[in-house]
């Protein structure tokens, strides 16, 4: 029963973060800053989302967005690593 209901879970928060950061303007400290927590997730799809969210809305040659791009870099799961 746990799994099945940890499932449900997963599958909600895979379906919010759908279109997170889609819309958000180039250097938006509020989505950058959720992308930071979203690496932490333990859901690959999630630090999946932030690494194509921070590539996307970070400012070209922003330092700290590039080293949190690195960390991603050795994640566990290949599918963030893509």
């Amino acid at each position: 029963m746990w799994k099945r209901f940890h499932n449900v879970l997963r599958s909600r928060h895979r379906k919010r973060l759908e279109n997170f950061g889609k819309d958000a303007p180039s250097g938006d400290a509020k989505v950058l800053d959720d992308c930071r927590q979203l690496l932490k997730d333990e859901d690959w799809f999630a630090r999946k989302v932030a690494v194509e969210t921070i590539a996307k809305v970070s400012k070209k040659g922003d330092e700290t967005q590039l080293s949190l791009l690195y960390t991603a870099l050795e994640d566990d799961d290949i599918f963030v690593r893509e």
